[in-house]
């Protein structure tokens, strides 16, 4: 049995290529050369260690190296912070800052159209304010409220599936205020696209995580 140098998986004799990662076994069987150079590391060396004859993906994942440089048993937070994973975290930071400050100015901007509104009408005795509206407002600011702060809670918990019910809040505040005669603010619109966009990261982080688990051995 010959065990793959990439990932320590466990192949029949004769093999070509790695069932576990698909590396070439024949070039490992060449005389080993100079660790090749990460790209994602800085010019440093990429980590050379090896399983060795008899050592199973197990026990090579809790040696505390993982494939391609990357450290083994990393959580999901540490896993995103690593080099490799930069465009990934900051396309993340970046949807979900957009979401929260388009949500507080769209709160914000309604709260004093909503009072000015009121004031109006208080001044002018010939106007009459449309409670029905009016209430729908309130339940529109109080959903926002309430998507804003999941949104957060999704970007420090990194969990796909509480991104998503930000973005349902959102769109569901959204049906109230136009169902009663409401209307919403090009920003208003603007912030469902950033809502969407969050969880889809989050959804690739997910992804890539499983992934990385793995190759080093995580879920063996």
């Amino acid at each position: 049995m010959a065990f793959c140098q990439q990932c320590g998986t466990q192949n029949p004799d004769g093999s070509r290529f790695c069932t576990g990662c698909g590396a070439d076994l024949t070039a490992q069987a060449a005389p080993q050369q100079a660790a090749p150079v990460n790209p994602n590391m800085g010019g440093q060396q990429a980590y050379s260690q090896q399983p060795t004859y008899g050592q199973t993906p197990q026990a090579f994942a809790q040696s505390g190296i993982g494939n391609y440089g990357t450290p083994a048993g990393l959580s999901k937070k540490e896993f995103l912070n690593q080099p490799e994973n930069t465009k990934l975290k900051n396309n993340l930071k970046s949807t979900t800052l957009v979401a929260v400050i388009m949500g507080i100015a769209t709160l914000i901007i309604n709260i004093i159209t909503i009072e000015s509104e009121k004031a109006r009408i208080e001044a002018d005795p010939w106007l009459v304010i449309d409670e029905s509206v009016l209430k729908a407002n309130y339940t529109w600011l109080a959903l926002l409220t309430v998507s804003v702060i999941i949104t957060v809670a999704a970007y420090f918990t990194l969990n796909m599936f509480v991104g998503i019910a930000a973005a349902v809040v959102y769109i569901i505040s959204m049906i109230v205020i136009l169902s009663n005669g409401g209307t919403v603010s090009f920003l208003g619109f603007a912030m469902v696209v950033f809502l969407v966009f969050m969880p889809y990261n989050l959804f690739t982080l997910g992804k890539q995580y499983d992934e990385y688990k793995g190759r080093s051995g995580m879920n063996l």
